[in-house]
């Protein structure tokens, strides 16, 4: 499945790290702008450190 992204969105997630841009290209998430991605994110991020 291709992600399409607005080009603010796409710009954001191209400073993604590789990880983070493979996460997102495999999961189900939908992203209507940069703000709901960035938000997904910190959602990661915060995930990754409560561990």
């Amino acid at each position: 499945m291709t992600q399409k992204f607005d080009a603010e969105t796409q710009q954001y997630f191209n400073t993604l790290p590789a990880f983070l841009q493979e996460t997102i290209m495999q999961s189900d998430a939908s992203f209507q702008n940069r703000q709901e991605m960035e938000k997904f994110v910190q959602n990661m991020n915060s995930a990754g450190r409560s561990s």
